[in-house]
């Protein structure tokens, strides 16, 4: 039967709160993560949220030091967040490399359209 019927079953001198408060410190004492956690930590990984995940993977082996599934995803995890993160860097150098790169083209193109424009004057000029 579970533990959290509240009705007059309660400890003499104890609210209601108070045993609904201690049925829950109860199931984080016995080390098991709380069921919120766990959700979130699946959602994070379907969603390849791998950064979020390995935060909450992290959580819960705070809670159950010897969750297999925690111990099995974390360094697996901790792979996807180093991979996404030089990604990110890589991604980066390559923009900020395009974007000089485009600066550099744009002042040849103008440079050549000016020094065109300056012979096609010359060239009224000496008719």
């Amino acid at each position: 039967m579970n533990a959290n019927i509240t009705s007059n079953t309660s400890v003499p001198g104890q609210s209601e709160t108070q045993v609904e408060s201690n049925d829950e410190e109860s199931s984080v004492e016995k080390g098991s993560a709380p069921l919120e956690l766990l959700a979130e930590f699946l959602q994070a990984v379907m969603a390849k949220k791998y950064k979020m995940a390995h935060k909450l993977c992290q959580m819960i082996l705070m809670f159950e030091p010897e969750n297999p599934q925690a111990k099995e995803f974390s360094p697996l995890l901790e792979k996807m967040v180093e991979l996404a993160e030089e990604n990110n860097l890589n991604n980066e150098e390559t923009e900020s490399s395009e974007e000089s790169e485009e600066g550099e083209s744009d002042e040849e193109s103008s440079e050549e359209s000016s020094n065109a424009a300056s012979d096609s004057s010359e060239d009224k000029t000496i008719s």
